[in-house]
This record gives structure tokens, sequence and C-alpha cells, in this order.
């Protein structure tokens, strides 16, 4: 032991203590720095300027003035925390409160009141959530969910997410699972599926795959390979679907093309309408436009400005 230290059980080999109080170290080469009421345990730990830390394993870095703070495992990193636990093998944690970090190579800064497990996680700039897996990127995110492999998550809230690939932006209250998902600036999103793309939508729920997904609110989509811009209030399920400004209507079918319908029903395929009112559609191959009130069936009909 070298420098003024007090109070202190040192049983060991080459261990370094300088300006050290209250203090127990154990084993072989650690060094413990400017700290106080701190346990080591092990092989080439460094502790620098700690208060009431435990640290047990071999070649961990505690420093930067971390308090009361338990690391156990293999380079480890801990600086500047305050309360955390940390287990496993080279993870660090920065700036990092109430905390606990657990598996391999995982990361976290600048955050609160995280529970991180896995490998390879990245989160920053966060609090009151949990991430379980592996190479999940999140920032500045709060009470949320992280589960599965390789989902990025930022700006976001009250979330739950999981799944593979998914990249949540902007994102509130919302419960998001599936891979390759893409979603943002939404709130109280339910989507369920793969290689869905969603923006500015509120209130809607989502399954099935490839959907491109605008300002949709209220509404509830299902199936595969459909684009729908503003809609509000309503149901759709299918493939290949378009829609338009399509309000409080039902639209089931294929490759129907349908915009600025309000209060109307269309089911078949191949179908397009535009400016519809209170119109029921039924059937394949029919072009209409501009009717209100209206009932039309059957196949390869063209209808323009039909009224009941």
């Amino acid at each position: 032991a070298d420098g003024p230290s007090l109070k202190i059980k040192h049983h060991g080999n080459s261990n370094i203590l300088e300006s050290v109080k209250k203090s127990t170290v154990l084993s072989d080469n650690n060094t413990v720095k400017n700290s106080d009421n701190v346990f080591a345990f092990g092989y080439k730990n460094q502790i620098g300027d700690a208060s009431g830390s435990i640290v047990m394993g071999s070649e961990n870095d505690i420093s930067g003035n971390p308090n009361y703070s338990t690391v156990f495992g293999h380079k480890n990193v801990e600086k500047q925390g305050d309360y955390n636990l940390m287990f496993g093998r080279e993870n660090q944690s920065i700036n990092q409160k109430q905390s606990i970090i657990g598996g391999m190579k995982n990361t976290s800064t600048n955050g609160e009141n995280i529970i991180m497990t896995g490998k390879n996680n990245d989160i920053s700039g966060s609090i009151n959530s949990f991430i379980i897996g592996k190479d999940n990127s999140c920032n500045s995110i709060t009470e949320s969910i992280v589960t599965g492999n390789s989902n990025k998550n930022t700006d976001s809230n009250y979330n739950i997410i999981f799944g593979t690939s998914n990249v949540i932006t902007d994102v509130s209250s919302s419960i998001l699972g599936g891979e390759s998902n893409n979603i943002s600036q939404s709130k109280k999103v339910f989507n369920i599926g793969n290689d869905n793309t969603i923006s500015n939508t509120i209130n809607s729920s989502l399954t099935g795959k490839e959907h491109n997904v605008n300002n949709s609110n209220y509404s509830f989509i299902g199936g595969n390979k459909n684009t729908i811009a503003t809609s509000n209030y309503s149901m759709i399920f299918g493939d290949n679907i378009q829609t338009t400004n399509f309000n409080k209507s039902l639209l089931t079918g294929s490759a129907n093309i349908i915009s600025n319908t309000n209060n109307s029903l269309v089911h078949g395929r191949d179908n397009t309408g535009e400016t519809l009112d209170d119109t029921v559609i039924l059937g394949y191959n029919n072009d209409i436009e501009n009717t209100n009130k209206s009932f039309i069936t059957g196949n390869n009909n063209t209808v323009n400005r039909a009224n009941k």
C-alpha cells in the first residue's frame, strides 16, 4: 500500500491504495485512490474518487466520483454514477443514476432508472425504461419497454416495442411489434407486422405487412401493401389498396383505388372511386365518380354523378 490511508483492510499482493478511508481491498493488483467506504475484491480493478461502492471481479474501472454503486464482472466501466448495479462484462455506465445494467458490451449514459440486459445495447438520455435484447439503440426515451434486436428508438415516450430492426421516432403511448417497421410522429398506435411505414397517425391499429400509412386517425388497417393517406374513423382490409381522404368508411378487397370518400362502403377488386358520399359499391372493375346516396353492384360499371 502506498500513500496515506485510514481504517482500511488490505489483503493481497501489489495493491495500490492512496488517500483511502474506511475500505476493504482483497486480492491482487487493485488500485484504489481518493475513495472512502469501498469494498474491492478481485484482480486489477481501478477505483478512483468513489464513495460507498462495491467492486468484485477483474479489470473494472470505477471512477469519476461514483457513489454507492455495485459492479460485478470483467472490464466494466462505471463513471460519474450514483446508486447503480452493473454485472457482466465490458459494460459502460457514464453519468447514470439508479440503474441496473447487465450482460455484455452495453452502454448507458446520461439517464436514470434504467434496467438494461443483453448485448451491445446503447441507451442515452433516457429515464424509467426497460431494455432487453441485443443491438438496440435508444436515445431520449421515457417510461418505455424495448425488447428484441436491432431496434432504434428516439425521442419517444410510454411505448412497448418488440421485434427486430424497427425504427421508432417521436412516437408516444403505442404498442409496436414486428420486423423492419418505420414509425414516426405518431401516438396511440398499435402495430403488429413487417415493413410497415407509419407517420403522423393517431389512435389507429395496423396488422399485416408493407403498408404505407400517413395521417390516418382512429382507423383500422389490415392486410398487405396498402397505401393510406388521410384516413379518419375508417376500416380498411385487403391488399394493394390505395386511399386518399377516406373518412368514416369501410373498404375491403384488392387493388381498389378510392379517394375523397365519406360514409361509404366499398368491397371487391380493381374498383376506382372518387368523391363518394353515402355510397355502397360491390363488385369489380367499376369506375365510380361523384356519387351521393347510391348503391352500385356488379362488374365493369362506369358511373358519374349518381344521386339517390
